[in-house]
């Protein structure tokens, strides 16, 4: 190691000898009295005046000296600064690990925040952040596709118009490119006219699709769907949450990876699914045809699979009984979940549970839960001889394990 420093040379500063005539307050108090110094002070005062600018330049030269010193010390202390953040970076344990492993670290640490703007969140701009730290971690941010395997887009807060929208196109683009060709996930809200290069983008992609929720307004996407030819290999989730008109869609029946199904609207209307690989389904249906729709698809799904159905209807008089039946609908299905919220009479929800109820049979169901939307505003009313039919038929006594009822107004006697 270096010594720590080189010693000054030379003799010390010394302070000037006029310094203590200076000081004198005498010298201000002729200034300021306008009086005449005496015959010695005034010999002391031209004495002061002649060594005066000599002791200046003295000062100066070593003011100039020490200047430089500091500087030098200034530059001499940042460059051991940075030395030693580098060492200590070096040594580190972060330093030693590979780059799978800090990508899964920037994957925990880099998160998508709600409360971001939407290019912030485009741009992935916690990811970014890490990027700056150092050339590696910029190369493992930027180059590891999974890190860009999900996207959030969300039109509603896009603007109409440029500069902001081409720019929001090119982070979306740029977004699915840094992907590769993992597969990815998919977030995206669709306003009444969304941008049709957006779309595309989208669209172009969807052969690495594996998680996609599409909410808002989806029709000029469903019309795009409808030509697509290739199918989606990698699909394994698909959400609708947004509106739509029905219509077939034929492209989701070549979708070999395809295991949940939700929606919010009619299911059996909507696509052409491979019902017998799906393992969730999951519907929210607000009119009674939309309900029977749905549940048309429950005969067709496998001995594994879950069905969900949340019900919030919302178009029936609370004064006139429920007039539609559903035909007989025999499912294989393992669990079924039912969710009422009612809209307009606390009857209500006894008449929907009471319709699906009556029309099952579930022989091979080992799972059942019951519960209300709006506990405990909306109760609902147990339809316990409807629930005792569907019992016998269906066989619960040899295969049914879990029965959750939750949010029910249920009478002691019924529990037995």
């Amino acid at each position: 190691m270096a010594d720590s420093g080189e010693k000054s040379r030379g003799t010390a500063f010394l302070s000037s000898p006029l310094l203590s005539f200076a000081k004198n307050p005498r010298i201000q108090e002729l200034l300021t009295s306008r009086s005449s110094p005496t015959d010695l002070e005034a010999i002391q005062i031209q004495s002061f005046i002649s060594a005066a600018p000599t002791e200046i330049n003295r000062y100066d030269e070593e003011i100039g000296r020490l200047k430089s010193a500091l500087d030098q010390a200034t530059g001499e202390r940042s460059v051991i600064l940075s030395s030693y953040d580098v060492c200590r970076h070096v040594v580190s344990p972060v330093h030693k690990l590979s780059s799978e492993i800090l990508a899964k670290i920037f994957h925990l640490s880099a998160p998508f925040e709600e409360h971001l703007a939407e290019m912030q969140r485009l741009a992935r701009y916690p990811l970014l952040q890490l990027s700056k730290v150092c050339s590696l971690w910029h190369s493992v941010a930027l180059h590891t596709p999974a890190l860009w395997s999900t996207i959030p887009v969300d039109q509603f807060n896009w603007p109409n118009s440029d500069p902001g929208l081409e720019k929001l196109i090119g982070l979306l683009k740029t977004a699915v490119e840094r992907g590769g060709g993992s597969a990815l996930t998919l977030d995206v809200r669709l306003r009444n006219r969304p941008s049709d290069q957006a779309l595309d983008i989208i669209i172009g992609c969807s052969e690495r699709w594996y998680r996609v929720d599409f909410d808002g307004y989806l029709q000029p996407l469903m019309d795009t769907l409808a030509s697509i030819q290739h199918g989606f290999p990698r699909l394994q989730s698909l959400t609708f949450s947004g509106r739509y008109s029905p219509g077939q869609l034929t492209a989701f029946e070549t979708a070999p990876q395809l295991k949940e199904f939700s929606c919010a609207g009619p299911v059996g209307s909507i696509c052409k699914l491979p019902l017998k690989q799906l393992q969730v389904v999951v519907s929210r249906a607000n009119t009674i045809s939309t309900m029977a729709d749905t549940m048309s698809i429950m005969p067709h799904l496998p001995k594994t699979s879950r069905f969900q159905i949340q019900c919030n209807i919302q178009h029936v008089s609370p004064f006139l009984p429920l007039t539609y039946t559903l035909p007989p609908i025999s499912a294989n299905i393992a669990t079924l979940f039912i969710q009422l919220i009612p809209g307009l009479s606390p009857d209500l929800n006894h008449q929907v549970l009471d319709t699906i109820l009556g029309c099952l049979t579930l022989p091979f169901v080992h799972g059942l839960q019951f519960t209300s939307g709006r506990y405990p505003h909306r109760r609902l009313a147990w339809p316990h001889a409807t629930f005792l039919g569907l019992s016998s038929r269906s066989s619960f006594k040899g295969h049914l394990r879990c029965l959750d009822i939750g949010d029910v107004v249920i009478a002691r006697d019924e529990l037995i």
